[in-house]
């Protein structure tokens, strides 16, 4: 009699840390990342990156399509999404990031699932932006450096007025 061991749980997967749907503007250009888990019983995972539809929008900034994600290490991957200056506000895009395991060497894998996720896209109008914090900050200390400048004059002209009447007396 034999015995088959198979390990049929797969602890490979993909988190991520933006907002569904991503919100951009035409001509537009953001960089994420998501990262990759390997929870698979103490083996490294390799995989390849694969883009879906809509690839041209997404590319992956780091020139690697093969990632080894170590047990219970976490790999970040940083791709780009660049939205065509002539999107129109309302269209949507969508792109799929998939992540394929590939077999060790030494054959065994288990059973591990293609993780990955879909990236969806909204085209807002371009908001308005506020004036920078650098810019508000840069004020600020102008603001104060006139104000002490003004409380100097007034409290000179007090004292120069109160000397004069007392010379006076």
């Amino acid at each position: 009699m034999a015995t088959l061991l198979v390990n049929l749980v797969s602890a490979f997967g993909t988190s991520y840390v933006f907002e569904r749907p991503l919100e951009m503007y035409p001509g537009q250009t953001r960089d994420l990342y998501v990262t990759l888990q390997n929870n698979n019983d103490e083996n490294t995972i390799t995989a390849v990156a694969e883009l879906g539809q809509e690839s041209e929008i997404t590319k992956l900034t780091d020139g690697l399509d093969l990632f080894t994600v170590p047990y219970r290490t976490p790999v970040q991957v940083n791709l780009s999404i660049a939205i065509p200056s002539n999107a129109k506000i309302g269209d949507s895009y969508q792109t799929k990031l998939r992540f394929i395991p590939q077999a060790t060497e030494g054959g065994g894998m288990g059973l591990v699932f293609v993780t990955g996720t879909n990236l969806d896209i909204v085209i807002i109008e371009k908001p308005v932006t506020a004036p920078k914090t650098e810019e508000v900050a840069e004020k600020a200390p102008i603001t104060g450096v006139l104000v002490f400048i003004a409380l100097a004059i007034v409290i000179t002209a007090i004292v120069l007025i109160l000397l004069v009447k007392k010379r006076k007396k």
